[in-house]
């Protein structure tokens, strides 16, 4: 509604004038005394032009002088409610430009527009999100609350079966071996997936205990890259951990927090990669890099209170075009094919887990066949967000 310009004549606006404006106008007086009026606002209230010259804007739009004084004010278009026929709301898109000085009064050009089914449909909405919102965290307390109960089972026949293997029963003809294995091998799979579904549940709800200590953060990656020793030396990966360029190394948050974030994130890492070297590279952000940066970190004061995490890998299985992808367990979970479900888990934990750490996460293809993993978090404090 950028239609209220100069378009006064001497003392007033012509009728012409008026009725060529697209949406229903009014013009009123700095106290909301209705002096002219077009076709399109006479049909909107069901009013003439002489029964709206004897009333004021308020009695037809609820506060509509303060409205208008505020328009006048900020210049930003705003809404308003009007009742017509007696009983039937309406809401309005209210715009209004002060006339210039005329040889009677100042007055105001008030542009209306109906917007009450946009008004409609954008409260069903917002009504229909709250709903979502209330199933998924209903979903999430639900699978919290049976956690326990899901993962037992699994951890007897990942257990059982294991012993199994190692002849704790007795010895296996190698028909049991092999059957025993598949049931040992997916127990495993199966309880590493449901416990991603319940860490991710718990991210999505808010229900994170935090225990902040010291610790540090060098070494703590140092034990999770050791974990992924036995299946990285099977794909002959080998680990770079480059740290010249950090300042500061003890951080003082949870340390099972940054444990989950880094096996999260070097887990699917080794998963989908082969035959190289994976580069981690640690430095702290600079203000600019902060405030330029789509990782969040945007209240950053002490650049030390952050750090960067930079993953360079040269062999990654993970296609350019699923990259975009990668982070969306949900979206993953649709497809046909779930090959990459449990690292798109993977990934969006530690996500979960840098946004709660005041920071963010990014991929994007580095090379050939190569990505580029970019995180930032913060080592003070975590705050429950």
């Amino acid at each position: 509604m950028n239609v209220l310009s100069n378009i006064f004549s001497k003392n007033k606006l012509s009728k012409n004038t008026l009725n060529m404006l697209p949406d229903a106008t009014l013009v009123i007086t700095s106290d909301g005394e209705i002096k002219q009026s077009n076709k399109k606002a006479q049909d909107l209230f069901g009013l003439s032009e002489n029964e709206l010259k004897k009333t004021n804007i308020s009695n037809l739009i609820e506060g509509a002088v303060l409205v208008i004084d505020s328009i006048l004010s900020t210049g930003k278009v705003q809404t308003g409610k009007s009742v017509i026929d007696g009983n039937r709301l309406i809401y309005l898109e209210i715009n209004a430009k002060m006339n210039v000085e005329t040889e009677n009064d100042n007055l105001i050009v008030v542009s209306l527009r109906d917007v009450t089914d946009v008004y409609i449909q954008n409260a069903e909405m917002f009504s229909e999100l709250e709903d979502l919102k209330g199933c998924s965290a209903d979903k999430n307390e639900f699978l919290i609350n049976i956690s326990n109960e899901l993962q037992a089972p699994l951890h007897s026949a990942a257990g059982f079966s294991q012993a199994l293997l190692e002849n704790l029963g007795g010895e296996l003809n190698d028909k049991q071996q092999k059957y025993i294995s598949i049931i040992n091998k997916n127990s495993n799979e199966l309880l590493s997936l449901f416990s991603k579904i319940v860490t991710l549940s718990k991210f999505e709800k808010n229900s994170i205990n935090i225990e902040q200590k010291n610790f540090d953060l060098i070494e703590l990656i140092n034990g999770v890259i050791a974990a992924q020793k036995n299946i990285a030396q099977g794909k002959n990966l080998t680990f770079t951990l480059n740290s010249e360029e950090l300042v500061r190394r003890n951080c003082y948050i949870d340390e099972n927090l940054i444990k989950t974030l880094f096996t999260n994130l070097l887990e699917p890492i080794v998963k989908n990669s082969s035959s190289d070297n994976i580069t981690i590279q640690l430095s702290h952000p600079t203000k600019e890099f902060c405030e330029n940066s789509k990782l969040g970190a945007t209240d950053i004061v002490d650049e030390k209170s952050f750090v960067i995490i930079n993953v360079l890998i040269n062999n990654f299985s993970v296609t350019p075009n699923e990259l975009d992808l990668i982070m969306d367990p949900y979206a993953q979970a649709k497809r046909e094919n779930k090959k990459y479900l449990d690292t798109a888990l993977s990934f969006a934990i530690a996500r979960k887990i840098t946004q709660f750490l005041s920071g963010g996460i990014s991929i994007s293809p580095k090379g050939v066949q190569g990505a580029d993993i970019l995180l930032i978090i913060k080592l003070d404090r975590a705050e429950t967000k």
